[in-house]
């Protein structure tokens, strides 16, 4: 007896020492760049204990040293072990232990007010099959049941082999299948009524459920606004038949993962942008705030954004607030669009959110015409090709040229291009015209156009060949011949005298 004495002292010194031997210890999931602090782990306390108190009526499993080596690899993790005389004097608090494991075990007695004032005051519980007896005994999970195991009217060791997910998509279940199938039965599990009448059941969620008794809860979580987070879930630990210890295969994440969400080591994603009205051509930012639970910053995330055919990707931000930032060019999106974005962490999962913005457009408008110096009179075309900044042509916009007053619309011939005649009878010398460009959805655009119209040169002067020859200039030239006729005509009688 006092050999067994002595080991157990020994046992409660010694535990705790391999906290510090754990190769796991004082890790992060990552150093953190300058200025952000550091992610601390979650640190977890195993439950080492051979108690068999006289309210236990199942079978209880003490493979602390399994359960050690499934969580104590985890980078995020801090894991050691703890005795109930370790916890009676205090170790939860002295070595600030986040979340307390009942490996399908339950403490001394003498501990288990400590451990219900530990919880009352934020530490978290994850047990395992029958350990759930101690949460009734102890009045924590009911406090109705407390002084009672709760057998028959708050839980069942009826759970059959075969379960199935009732919210997949909780953290404790990140990375498993909808459905489970155990080679053995008989393990224990909450019933869902009973909770639901008590004060706790506003804050129960239903993990995973028995396949042929809905009510009966194999995976419970617990999470009330004023004290630590509970999640029970009904696999073990234990010696088989042929004493081998056993558990089945997807035990180790499931058991990770009601950790990590009992100490609040679960992703979170929150989204903004600077400006969720930009205009078609902006470089806009994308923030994404990638954290855990607890509010810490989670400096080791992949994040990326799709929107339309385009992919950016995030960079973290060294200074406060820290948060991870992607420069997005809205050049080739318009209108309403929607932006998804995914966080990647190891160990913790994908998150996915979305976030949306409003492009309004914006024209790149190019005009001419087929000739910038018509003569007065002259029908002249004009050209006006129109897209938006990603260089989509824009083929329902409204095109007007405005000419001293005088609208002309342009009708759209084929990918973005608009044509007009322009009649220059009523114009002259130089002329700017306005086209303007408009579009719902956009912002309108105006651009000038051009040209100077030329007056019709007066016609030249005829040479004097020219005008003799021109019928008045043979009329002027006959009546010259007449005249000279008759000149000689006259003067010839006088020379005869």
């Amino acid at each position: 007896m006092g050999r067994l004495l002595l080991l157990g002292v020994l046992l409660s010194l010694l535990m705790p020492l391999m906290f510090v031997a754990s190769p796991s210890s004082a890790q992060t999931t990552d150093a953190g760049s300058a200025g952000c602090p550091d992610i601390p782990p979650v640190r977890v306390a195993i439950l080492y204990s051979t108690a068999y108190p006289a309210y236990v009526t199942g079978v209880l499993n003490n493979h602390w040293e399994l359960a050690y080596e499934l969580l104590s690899p985890d980078p995020m993790l801090e894991v050691m072990v703890v005795t109930s005389w370790d916890i009676s004097i205090g170790a939860l608090e002295l070595w600030d232990v986040d979340v307390l494991v009942l490996i399908d075990n339950v403490p001394e007695e003498y501990a288990d007010d400590t451990i219900k004032s530990w919880w009352e005051n934020g530490g978290a519980i994850v047990a395992l099959d029958s350990s759930l007896e101690f949460l009734c005994y102890a009045g924590i999970l009911p406090a109705a049941s407390e002084g009672s195991n709760g057998e028959g009217a708050y839980w069942s060791y009826s759970i059959s082999d075969t379960t199935e997910a009732v919210e997949l998509s909780h953290p404790i279940l990140r990375g498993c299948r909808d459905s489970f199938f155990t080679l053995y039965t008989g393990f224990g599990g909450y019933l869902e009524d009973a909770l639901e009448a008590e004060p706790e059941g506003a804050y129960i969620t239903k993990v995973v459920q028995d396949a042929n008794n809905h009510n009966l809860m194999a995976i419970t979580a617990y999470d009330p606004p004023d004290k630590g987070r509970i999640a029970h879930v009904w696999l073990s630990i234990w010696d088989s038949d042929d004493d081998c210890v056993f558990y089945e295969p997807f035990l180790p994440k499931i058991l990770r993962n009601a950790v990590k969400w009992a100490g609040k080591l679960v992703m979170t994603l929150s989204l903004d942008v600077s400006d969720t009205t930009p205009e078609q051509g902006e470089v806009i930012e994308l923030y994404a705030y990638v954290e855990d639970e607890r509010g810490y910053p989670l400096t080791g995330a992949c994040v990326w954004a799709v929107v339309g055919h385009k992919t950016v990707y995030f960079r973290f931000s060294t200074t406060a607030p820290f948060r991870y930032v992607a420069p997005l060019d809205t050049s080739g999106l318009l209108g309403e669009q929607d932006i998804h974005v995914y966080a990647y962490v190891e160990g913790l999962g994908t998150l996915y959110g979305r976030i949306s913005i409003t492009v309004s457009g914006r024209f790149l408008v190019e005009a001419y015409l087929d000739d910038a110096t018509p003569v007065k009179g002259d029908v002249i075309r004009a050209y006006v090709r129109v897209r938006d900044y990603g260089q989509a042509p824009v083929e329902d916009a409204t095109v007007t040229i405005i000419i001293e007053g005088t609208s002309i619309t342009a009708s759209h011939v084929a990918d973005g291009l608009y044509v007009a005649d322009i009649d220059t009878s009523d114009l002259s010398g130089p002329v700017t015209a306005t086209v303007r460009v408009e579009k719902e959805g956009f912002e309108a655009k105006e651009v000038p156009l051009t040209f100077t119209v030329v007056e019709p040169a007066a016609p030249p002067k005829p040479s004097l060949a020219e005008q003799l020859t021109g019928p008045l200039g043979l009329i002027a030239l006959t009546g010259l011949a007449f005249g000279i006729l008759g000149l000689l005509m006259g003067i010839l009688p006088l020379i005869r005298r």
